[in-house]
């Protein structure tokens, strides 16, 4: 019961940033091919079709490598399916891009990215709590916090 409401919580977080980033480049030229296949992975997702959703999330990271939302978002479907080996290794790659997050400070695209990092250090929380590593749960789970994840959220999962 408690992975349910975990995996809830995750799915409806609220992530304004990744609203701005969409929003934005619909009124300045549209979007890219990464973009386009990952606006249909999240369509896919959303209708509960998950492996067509991890189809579209992998097609955009193929065309852009560093889109860590969508490996957040693949993370989340392979989650969804009940593989948390998948899940990590996608929450694990976005992550990977967390250093670059830097060099993005002053772009429009830095809140919709420490949006997706935050989510996935919550998604590995949520996965290394259930797995009972409780220690690195909680390290995930105050860097979630720490990039600005909604605590009541990350205390759901804990309690």
């Amino acid at each position: 019961m408690g992975l349910k409401i975990a995996y809830l919580l995750m799915i409806g977080a609220p992530l304004t940033g990744v609203i701005i980033a969409f929003v934005i480049p619909m009124f300045f030229g549209g979007f890219s091919a990464s973009q386009n296949h990952f606006e249909a992975g999240k369509d896919w997702h959303e209708q509960g079709q998950f492996e067509k959703a991890i189809e579209e999330y992998g097609k955009a990271v193929e065309l852009k490598p560093d889109f860590a939302q969508a490996y957040v978002k693949r993370g989340e479907a392979w989650f969804a399916t009940g593989d948390w080996v998948q899940a990590l290794r996608d929450y694990d790659d976005a992550i990977a891009y967390e250093k670059q997050m830097v060099l993005k400070m002053a772009t429009r695209e830095y809140s919709s990215y420490k949006a997706a990092m935050a989510h996935a250090h919550f998604g590995r929380a949520v996965i290394y709590e259930a797995q009972g590593y409780s220690l690195k749960a909680r390290i995930e789970a105050a860097r979630a916090e720490d990039l600005g994840y909604e605590p009541g959220l990350i205390d759901a999962v804990f309690r």
